[in-house]
């Protein structure tokens, strides 16, 4: 169930932009859930989101966290044109600052944010978009005092719209976001051909030496408990893989994922897939979908067959085949410019993780010293 909202404080900013009159932000405090429910589902439709901006995934963010502090509603005239949630947190900078940050979709607290929301932006109609962006900035209430604008992991194309008024930029991640255009090829056979020889000959010894152990089978998740079931056993081998870092350490994050798969599996749109050499699991993938494209979003392997046998090589490669089958146009790997993702795809994105800030002297100041440490860390790294 949605927690109780906060007591309901509606701010219609009806400052007129010259360039663009039409346009009305509209900030309210989130008293009707039902309401935004329908306005986001029905914009939706029109926009065909990323999974991440769909109205499941966010229900669930808001489920789990209880997280929002306002809605955005943009207008032009009566027209829904783009909506997003927002959450307001005080945080504390260097040099001893304390500053209010607006988050799009995402709590300002580390643990909560690990679930990664990539492709975040507001839920908008496309021939609005960059208008909408080069109008935000500039149309925030006086009243929340805001010291940065957070989008978390969003399409670089976004930001030179954010920057041109008045707002700096300070980048905290870059990165392509790598994936296979499975819509460009005629047949699986045809894309293989496409592969370098080098990258086919190591999956072709995968296999091969797979097989020599046992019997090699892929095995998607039946059903809701067993996609739970399998995503719960398999955090020990994504934990031992990745350590620290692994989300499987941090009960926020696994509460969050526990909620999406009950609500997204029955939908068609959460996928858990094992490889099993006989009874034993090598490799497993934990995957996302919408109507034409798979999202990659974690998954681990084992090397206990020995360092030429890339078990989760050939996850990847039995996974795509299978997305060929299915008539979907891409098998997206999402952001982090790895080796592997390059051996099956090619980038498709440039994404961002950006903070906003007035351009302010202080604010100034501030982004030269990290700009005087930067080139400190580097020059002492070579």
């Amino acid at each position: 169930m949605i927690a109780q909202p906060k007591k309901a404080h509606h701010l219609d900013d009806t400052t007129q932009s010259s360039a663009t009159p039409h346009l009305r932000f509209v900030w309210s405090r989130p008293a009707d859930w039902a309401g935004i429910s329908r306005d986001w589902i029905e914009l939706e439709s029109r926009v065909v989101p990323d999974v991440f901006l769909t109205w499941e995934w966010l229900i669930t963010w808001q489920d789990v966290y209880a997280a929002t502090d306002y809605v955005l509603r943009v207008y032009e005239g009566k027209q829904l044109v783009a909506i997003g949630l927002w959450v307001v947190v005080r945080h504390q900078r260097p040099l001893g600052f304390h500053v209010n940050t607006l988050h799009l979709h995402h709590c300002g607290n580390d643990r909560k944010d690990q679930i990664w929301s990539e492709y975040n932006e507001l839920l908008c109609l496309p021939a609005y978009r960059e208008t909408v962006y080069r109008q935000l900035l500039n149309r925030l209430p006086d009243n929340m005092c805001l010291g940065e604008v957070d989008f978390g992991v969003s399409d670089a194309t976004i930001s030179p719209w954010l920057c041109h008024s008045g707002w700096l930029a300070e980048q905290r991640w870059k990165t392509a976001s790598i994936g296979v255009d499975i819509s460009q090829w005629s047949s699986f056979e045809s894309y293989l051909t496409n592969l370098s020889k080098s990258f086919r000959y190591q999956l072709r010894r995968t296999e091969k030496g797979l097989q020599h152990v046992n019997n090699v089978t892929v095995q998607f998740a039946p059903n809701t408990a067993s996609c739970i079931k399998w995503f719960q056993e398999d955090g020990k081998w994504h934990k031992a893989q990745w350590g620290d870092q692994s989300g499987f350490e941090n009960p926020e994050f696994v509460a969050f994922h526990l909620a999406w798969i009950q609500r997204a599996f029955p939908n068609g749109h959460c996928h858990y897939v094992r490889l099993l050499v006989g009874d034993e699991v090598a490799a497993g993938a934990y995957l996302f979908s919408t109507e034409k494209i798979w999202y990659f979003y974690l998954g681990f392997s084992r090397e206990d067959w020995g360092p030429k046998i890339k078990t989760g090589y050939y996850l990847h490669l039995k996974i795509i085949e299978h997305c060929f089958n299915l008539g979907i146009d891409n098998y997206d790997f999402m952001g982090g410019d790895y080796a592997y993702k390059r051996r099956f795809g090619q980038p498709q994105r440039q994404l961002v993780g950006n903070r906003y800030k007035p351009a302010s002297w202080v604010n100034r100041f501030e982004q030269g010293l990290k700009l005087i440490k930067k080139q400190l860390i580097d020059r002492s790294n070579q």
